[in-house]
């Protein structure tokens, strides 16, 4: 801040922005949310991804995470990534019709890849529905990560 010196009530203005002056605006912390470097979310942004950010604290507990809730469908193969896109698709979208439409696939081909996808798993895909869906989440970002 340039303040001309001429001015009358200069004086005032310098003592209220030096640093160590006792009665500064820094010294009664006026400026201290400026000067403070505060990074965070607020509760309501961060409700959506509580478990994924939870879970990324520890890669190698995040992985294990992915690997028993998905099983075979957490590999790198051609199969297992087809059955994940379908997977995502199903819980966006809701119905076999509305993934179909979505992947442009036919609804036979959506259904047939979802009873593949319950069969690796070993089980049905409501019975752990969230868990399946942050494993899913949580995949992508360990991979962009690696």
């Amino acid at each position: 801040i340039l303040v001309p010196i001429t001015q009358p009530k200069a004086r005032l203005i310098v003592e209220f922005f030096e640093p160590r002056a006792k009665d500064s605006f820094v010294s009664w912390g006026f400026f201290n949310p400026a000067f403070e470097k505060i990074e965070y979310m607020e509760d309501y942004v961060a409700e959506d991804v509580a478990l994924e950010i939870l879970l990324l604290r520890d890669q190698q507990r995040a992985i294990r995470f992915v690997q028993s809730e998905l099983g075979p469908l957490s590999n790198d193969t051609v199969e297992a990534e087809r059955l994940r896109e379908t997977l995502e698709a199903s819980f966006k979208c809701g119905s076999h019709v509305a993934t179909a439409e979505y992947l442009q696939l036919h609804e036979h081909t959506v259904r047939n890849r979802l009873h593949k996808a319950e069969e690796l798993l070993g089980r049905s895909l409501l019975d752990r529905r969230i868990e399946i869906q942050v494993a899913l989440r949580i995949r992508k970002l360990v991979v962009k990560r690696k």
